[in-house]
């Protein structure tokens, strides 16, 4: 269905995810300049001019906090993300056995002291409620209804902050059938398809086609994304598409 609509479609790993080298990951954090490394390739040696965002989790969570940096960047489709980063690790302890919440504050002040030492980033600056009240661009939310890991919650809270601004009206939530990891249904790459012909391409442009295609696995790769380096070589996670 994506491959239809005129977009180029570009899929990486983060730093320490997947295929990419790196040691620690950051949940969205660090993560955003990933996406801004590879933003730069783009633009400069594929002369790439719109760009829309395209995260699931913790790739959601980078998009949100990358995207006010780059004017070429149109719109963003933000599966499972969640709302707060401390809130998930509170929700997912609790979900394990149960936990008093003074133990997990506990807890949480020593996890917050060797994530900073080793990652260089602390648990309460990941906070992505707070940071996407102040994105102006168009936004499509999407979470599974049985997500166990992320609840669709976090979405809805997520899209409720942005309609109480002055930019929700172009604001628009999906809760689908399926899981955190689970593959997304044909109505949710619909309403994807539908979300980029008007907000990337432009409502004029025809679509060409409809049918569900499987997408090949690119050659397999391994970069360290921080680096600036390899970026042509297969990456998964967060996907960027962007409209020559």
């Amino acid at each position: 269905m994506i491959l239809g609509t005129q977009v180029n479609y570009f899929t990486f790993d983060f730093t320490a995810s997947g295929k990419s080298g790196g040691e620690y990951s950051t949940v969205g954090w660090h993560e955003k300049d990933d996406i801004d490394c590879v933003i730069e390739f783009l633009t400069k040696e594929k002369k790439v001019d719109h760009i829309a965002l395209w995260g699931r989790s913790m790739g959601a969570i980078a998009a949100i906090f990358y995207a006010n940096q780059n004017p070429k960047v149109r719109c963003l489709i933000l599966d499972s993300a969640f709302s707060n980063f401390e809130k998930l690790i509170k929700e997912v302890a609790q979900s394990k056995v149960y936990v008093p919440g003074f133990l997990i504050s506990g807890a949480l002040t020593f996890l917050e002291k060797t994530i900073n030492e080793k990652a260089s980033f602390k648990i309460g600056e990941v906070n992505p409620i707070k940071a996407i009240q102040s994105i102006t661009l168009p936004i499509l939310f999407g979470s599974g209804n049985n997500d166990k890991l992320v609840s669709c919650k976090h979405t809805e809270d997520l899209y409720n902050a942005c309609k109480k601004g002055k930019h929700g009206g172009n604001k628009v939530l999906k809760i689908f059938e399926g899981e955190h990891n689970s593959q997304r249904p044909v109505s949710w790459m619909g309403a994807t398809i539908s979300f980029l012909k008007q907000h990337l391409l432009g409502t004029n442009v025809k679509m060409q086609s409809t049918e569900v295609k499987k997408i090949q696995p690119a050659p397999k790769g391994n970069i360290d994304s921080r680096s600036r380096s390899n970026l042509n070589q297969r990456l998964l996670n967060t996907s960027l598409l962007g409209n020559e």
